[in-house]
């Protein structure tokens, strides 16, 4: 499988590494700034989405074979927008598959939706359930019987007790710990080392110990 990562940042960086620990293919990078065009990140060309050689036969080793777009994108609402700019340009390209780090612990019962990574040393029990364009970064921790929707966001440390619901696009940060059973509502935010005690509502922001909110903001 032949392989373009959309993005090209700090978090590209990570994804690349895991796909070559996984001997992928990496064809190219993708990014939306014309400026990088042409240019390389960690070795790889840039392209654009318009731009991409997407002929199989051009490439060194011969075809052809499948290609996919990997969506290396930190923020969520802007992975969530550009997942739907490659299905509108290339429906067939955009990954269908997982990046999983050799290091990651993954229950044998775990259903993970398309176009996750999983970072190093993620841990994941029995009967969770990961959406699709989802990061598990690295060291986080997810209990039995979770349900983490798509475009989720679990930053390094994250630790989720049982049956914690996540609904889309909520963001984790660095060390949050929730205990068993709570629902963080979509596109919420809960801030770095908050200890989650009680439901999130979504499209709040979340912070401290316990975790408290303290905004609101309207759907986009």
């Amino acid at each position: 499988m032949g392989v373009f990562v959309y993005g090209a940042s700090g978090h590209a960086k990570v994804v690349i590494d895991i796909l070559k620990k996984n001997h992928a293919e990496i064809l190219g990078l993708i990014d939306d700034n014309k400026s990088l065009w042409g240019g390389h990140f960690q070795g790889y060309r840039i392209f654009g989405l318009e731009n991409l050689p997407f002929d199989p036969m051009s490439w060194a080793g011969g075809g052809p074979f499948p290609i996919q777009i990997f969506l290396a994108i930190g923020n969520n609402s802007t992975r969530k927008e550009i997942a739907q700019k490659v299905t509108d340009h290339h429906e067939s390209y955009l990954s269908s598959v997982n990046i999983i780090h050799p290091s990651a612990q993954i229950n044998d019962s775990i259903k993970i939706e398309q176009g996750t990574v999983v970072m190093a040393n993620v841990a994941v029990n029995i009967d969770a359930q990961i959406g699709k364009h989802v990061i598990l970064n690295t060291g986080c921790t997810i209990d039995h019987d979770c349900i983490i929707e798509d475009y989720v966001h679990l930053s390094p440390g994250t630790h989720l007790a049982g049956n914690v619901h996540v609904g889309e696009g909520a963001h984790l940060g660095v060390g949050v710990s929730v205990i068993p059973g709570i629902k963080i509502g979509a596109w919420s935010v809960i801030g770095a080392g908050a200890a989650v005690v009680d439901h999130i509502p979504a499209y709040s922001t979340a912070v401290g110990v316990p975790a408290r909110v303290i905004k609101t903001h309207e759907p986009d």
